[in-house]
């Protein structure tokens, strides 16, 4: 029996592997089959592992968000049993090295992980938009990587969009046209033209109003924000995701530590006055998001 394990926090980019494994498989053997199962326990895996026949077709079998399950068995009983089927289990986390079933896998199997973190979102892009011969110019890719930054899971459905048009040549126009920044990213800009730029700031801050994001919501993400801005200034980082360090640590070098602490003693001032009452609108509530600038 053949096991792989793919793991990683890196959901987008394990979904791909996955489908051109998935493609490669029908392409190399002829009447395979594949199934796909997830959140099984020892029992039903082992009862898969067993139905398994020397004679019949060769199979994929997909095992998604199970490999907790088997962690405690005796998972060799599994792996063990000779089938010329492979096992691909799949996590969209990453699984602990430390554990004796990763540990078997990593010795005797395979493993692969993917992590936000390792993950190249610029070369990511280039490379699709090769393969669907599509070009862009560096300030274009910069601008669609901005946007792409904080929702690296669906980056490749929205590069997909861009793959779908009719033009060889991904402009700005196209990339404002059909990519929407989501509300991380919004969130991520807003914080860096707080103390950057004052026009910027302004105009997403009164595109945010218009989607109708509530004011109590956008002032705790800022909040989240400004302390994740100064746990990286002060370099205590090991709670946070390196993703999150990487992507913030320019920002955080260009903004004093006393501008921190003001703009984030008046965010805790906003959201108490809106808990108690003494701002009563939300027109209110985003007048006074305005005066941090």
């Amino acid at each position: 029996m053949e096991i792989i394990l793919v793991h990683g926090d890196n959901e987008s980019q394990i979904k791909q592997v996955v489908l051109q494994w998935k493609e490669n498989f029908k392409k190399k053997f002829e009447n395979s089959e594949i199934e796909s199962h997830e959140n099984l326990n020892f029992k039903q895996i082992l009862n898969l592992a067993l139905k398994t026949d020397m004679f019949a077709s060769k199979k994929l079998i997909i095992i998604k968000s199970s490999i907790s399950n088997i962690a405690k068995e005796n998972f060799n009983k599994i792996f063990e049993i000779e089938s010329q089927d492979i096992f691909l289990f799949v996590e969209y986390s990453s699984v602990r090295k430390n554990l004796k079933v990763f540990k078997e896998i990593q010795k005797n199997h395979k493993t692969y992980t993917y992590l936000i973190k390792d993950f190249d979102l610029k070369k990511h892009i280039q490379q699709k938009f090769k393969e669907n011969n599509k070009t862009i110019n560096p300030l274009n890719l910069n601008l669609l990587a901005k946007k792409l930054q904080n929702q690296i899971n669906n980056a490749s459905n929205e590069i997909q969009k861009l793959c779908l048009l009719d033009t060889q040549e991904i402009t700005k126009n196209d990339i404002d046209q059909h990519i929407v920044a989501n509300l991380e990213t919004s969130i991520f800009e807003l914080t860096n033209n707080l103390f950057q730029n004052k026009t910027n700031y302004l105009q997403t801050l009164n595109n945010l109003k218009k989607e109708n994001i509530e004011e109590i919501y956008l002032i705790n993400m800022l909040i989240w924000q400004l302390k994740t801005l100064s746990q990286i200034k002060l370099n205590d980082t090991k709670s946070l995701n390196p993703f999150v360090v990487r992507n913030n640590s320019q920002i955080a070098k260009q903004i004093t530590t006393n501008d921190l602490h003001d703009t984030l003693k008046k965010l805790i001032e906003i959201e108490y006055k809106i808990k108690t009452g003494k701002i009563k609108t939300r027109q209110e509530s985003y007048q006074y998001l305005q005066y941090l600038v």
